[in-house]
């Protein structure tokens, strides 16, 4: 039917751990929940068809089975119910067992396999094995939940309308031997269950039945969901949580591997951290060309409560295609225990009085099932693991083996892929499409797993190889093709993940013009905004970047990072006073009247530098001249090592120097002081830069003065360096 392939998507993460009850709701979810630590987790989204699930159960192999039905939208004595087994490794259902119809809200499983489900004034049972439907009469209705006790071979139930007990639920234990229904005890009023389960208590060494109870009563203690302990010994309700589920709808169904189990002294788990779609001690091997399988987990265990284990005994039980040609072998021999072969197709292992459980687990773990059939057939096996204690068995574990004949795994589709220069990496493995075999091998090796480094693996065709099992390889190619390097799109010609750092000084500004790397992009956009001009200008420090997409699909991004350069521009001034007539020769230029000319100088690592000359004529006489620049201050021309170079005046002028630099002959500034006196010997530079002594050479030097009045003089010079 169609809603049977969206009814689940069930995903539970593990069922591992003792003490955990599943639970389903109204609204299709399923949940865990451990009456203990009362915390729950709750999974939900089975798809647009939400059918209500009455109840669920497990069965003693661990198949977990739903009673589940459509939406009424009639009499419901004509609705189809349905009885289905559900896969959690597909998310699926497996099979539907017993269609009918009428409805239930109940249902429980025997160690047995026996199905038990109740419908009106009716128990109902059914055979897993055969699907034998029997029925018996029950007297009254029953709108929760039914539980099988092993211990007694009873069910208890809950139930109401029973003739000559008053309005409400009760709780009734049913002998399945007898038919005889007994009593046991009455819920408040507006307090109804809706789900039983039982779990083992080890510290007592008893079943214990819990429940989750719905209260319609304001003065109830009990709320939704809250999940309870039904003590049928002493007759009274024990609240465990009190809220199972906040905000949720009720919880109808409750199921544990327990309810299913009937020796807990002696237990196996062939493996434990991986329930693999089934909750009971089990093993389940999806394999792929192999004919030589392990039957338990490396991490299976077996634990004896009660002393040491007498016996091992595992057997194929069913799926056999090859008879006498599908064997059990033992690999290994183990200290204390005695192993006998019955036929090729089980295996008793004895303790011989010394071995200890973890001899029997370490045995059951060595365990091989392999076929020596040379046509070998497709199919699942099961294989029956049982252990025994003084004349006690423990509850069966299975392993179930399906095997599959030579199947060649698909390594996927030939492929043609496009390599980037300084690009992205790759991944190879998903260009083979959906359906390629994972965990094969690449030829050439890949530097990373199934990575591609367009700058480091340099190959034109890669090969996928894949080999599982005992099948034979398959192969497919991958060809990488490169395209021509993506043309420069940054400053100075820089690529992707490349970043050019530059200096700016402030007034001057940076334009980066991309417009001929563009003529091969598909696409571009500055620091991932919306697209701009391929012209900016930068006028700010700041970091600036552009993603661009070519027509092969290469991702490029270039980048620049403007730092504020040191230092300020620096203005050099020198005065020159001439006398009316004379002339003056700066640059190869000849001046003869009143000037002011500036030019940039360019300095290395630093920001630019402009000196400046001002000529000014007068028309002092040549006495009077001399004068006034015998009194002008002046820069010695010699330093000599040991000495300070400063600004000296022939009269004896004082000024304090306001601001002073030396810089060497491509303007590289040297050494810069402010706030000291003219005309002392001890104050200036003293020939170093940085702490070190500069060559001997030549070197330009400019001083800002202020006398004694406030006047402001400009006073530079050339200084030859001695050492």
């Amino acid at each position: 039917m169609r809603f049977y392939t969206t009814l689940f998507l069930i995903l539970f993460v593990q069922l591992a751990t003792k003490g955990q009850i599943i639970f389903n709701t109204v609204e299709a979810s399923f949940g865990t929940t451990n009456p203990f630590l009362c915390d729950s987790k709750v999974l939900t989204g089975f798809g647009k068809y939400k059918l209500p699930i009455a109840e669920i159960a497990i069965t003693p192999d661990g198949r977990l089975l739903g009673h589940i039905g459509e939406q009424p939208s009639g009499p419901l004595d004509t609705l189809p119910y349905h009885i289905c087994e559900f896969d959690f490794l597909k998310n699926s259902i497996i099979d539907t067992l017993i269609s009918f119809r009428y409805s239930s809200s109940s249902l429980s499983i025997s160690p047995q396999g026996d199905c038990y489900f109740g419908y009106a004034s009716a128990i109902f049972s059914m055979n897993l094995i055969t699907k034998e439907i029997n029925s018996f009469a029950f007297p009254a209705i029953i709108p929760g939940d039914i539980q099988f006790m092993p211990e007694d071979s009873v069910l208890i139930t809950e139930a109401e309308s029973y003739p000559h007990h008053p309005p409400g639920q009760w709780i009734f234990r049913i002998d399945l031997k007898t038919k005889k229904v007994d009593t046991i005890m009455a819920f408040p009023q507006g307090e109804r269950v809706y789900g039983l389960v039982t779990l083992w208590d080890y510290a007592a060494k008893k079943r214990r039945l819990y429940a989750t109870l719905f209260s319609s009563s304001s003065n109830s203690n009990h709320k939704i969901n809250s999940l309870i302990e039904i003590d049928l010994e002493n007759k009274k309700l024990v609240p465990l949580c009190d809220r199972l589920l906040r905000g949720n709808p009720p919880v109808w169904g409750m199921a544990s591997d327990d309810d299913v189990r009937t020796q807990f002294n002696i237990r196996m788990d062939l493996d434990p951290d991986n329930s693999s779609g089934r909750f009971v001690d089990h093993f389940q091997l999806d394999t792929l060309c192999l004919t030589n399988l392990p039957i338990a987990d490396r991490d299976a265990s077996i634990k004896s409560y009660i002393g040491g284990i007498d016996s091992l005994v595992v057997q194929i039980q069913s799926g056999i295609k090859h008879p006498g040609q599908e064997i059990l072998e033992l690999r290994s021999i183990f200290p204390g225990i005695s192993a006998s072969f019955m036929g090729k197709e089980k295996i008793v292992l004895r303790n011989l009085g010394t071995a200890s459980d973890e001899a029997f687990t370490e045995a059951l773990r060595s365990i091989r099932y392999r076929i020596e059939a040379t046509e070998v057939q497709d199919g699942e096996r099961v294989v029956l693991c049982n252990i025994y204690k003084n004349g006690i068995k423990g509850d069966p574990a299975m392993a179930y083996l399906r095997v599959r004949a030579y199947a060649r795994p698909f390594a996927g589709n030939d492929a043609s892929v496009q390599g980037c220069e300084h690009g992205t990496f790759i991944d190879l493995y998903k260009t083979l499409g959906p359906k390629a075999y994972p965990g094969g091998t690449w030829s050439p090796a890949l530097q990373l797993n199934n990575l591609l480094n367009p700058d480091l693996d340099t190959a034109a065709h890669y090969f996928y190889i894949v080999k599982a099992g005992d099948c034979p390889a398959d192969t497919a190619q991958v060809t990488v093709e490169r395209p021509l390097p993506f043309p420069a799109i940054g400053i100075n010609g820089i690529r992707e993940r490349r970043t050019q750092i530059v200096q700016l000084c402030a007034g001057d500004s940076i334009t980066w013009d991309i417009s001929a790397g563009l003529l091969s992009a598909r696409r571009y956009s500055w620091e991932n905004q919306a697209r701009t001009p391929p012209r900016r200008t930068f006028t700010q420090p700041g970091s600036h970047f552009i993603n661009i997409e070519d027509y092969n699909g290469c991702t490029w991004v270039a980048g620049i990072t403007i730092l504020a350069a040191n230092g300020d521009k620096a203005a050099k001034r020198e005065k020159v006073t001439l006398r009316k007539g004379e002339v003056y020769v700066w640059e190869n230029q000849v001046i003869r009247r009143d000037t002011l000319i500036c030019r940039v100088i360019p300095r290395p690592s630093t920001c630019d530098s402009t000196y400046c000359l001002e000529v000014k004529f007068t028309t002092t006489s040549t006495r009077e001249l001399a004068i006034n620049r015998n009194a002008d201050f002046y820069i010695p021309g010699l330093l000599h090592e040991g000495g300070h170079l400063n600004v000296f005046s022939h009269t004896g002028t004082k000024g304090r120097i306001l601001d002073m630099e030396v810089w060497d002959q491509w303007g590289r500034s040297l050494w810069r002081g402010k706030d000291f006196l003219t005309n002392d010997p001890t104050q200036g530079w003293n020939g170093q830069s940085n702490g070190q002594w500069v060559a001997k050479g030549m070197y330009l030097s400019l001083a800002k003065i202020q006398l004694d009045d406030g006047t402001i003089e400009w006073v530079s010079g050339k200084i030859i360096q001695v050492q």
